[in-house]
């Protein structure tokens, strides 16, 4: 887990695989550090063409999660991007260990 600041809160991140319709695909969610859900950063999409490392992240509902996430060393913008329905999503590098 890695801790980072998001929104005046401390929260612990942790970077796994496991998506239920993407198995390989990259999940990325927060806790508080009393162990309360913080936020799911990732967003699973299936038919998205991302690399082993590649992730996709809920900039539609958090548009500075990018920068905060590089801002840590966590991850890169690859400047890629995807669409789901009306929305576009940023796909990110991922850069430390990811959890089996």
């Amino acid at each position: 887990m890695y801790k980072i600041q998001h929104h005046n809160n401390v929260v612990n991140v942790s970077f796994f695989r496991g998506y239920s319709y993407a198995a390989e695909q990259i999940a990325i969610k927060a806790e508080l550090e009393s162990g309360e859900p913080w936020a799911v950063y990732s967003k699973c999409i299936p038919d998205a063409d991302l690399g082993h490392d590649e992730t996709i992240l809920d900039t539609n509902n958090m548009p500075e999660i990018v920068s905060i996430l590089e801002k840590e060393s966590l991850v890169k913008d690859t400047g890629r991007k995807v669409r789901s329905g009306y929305c576009e999503f940023s796909i990110v590098k991922v850069l430390v260990h990811v959890a089996a």
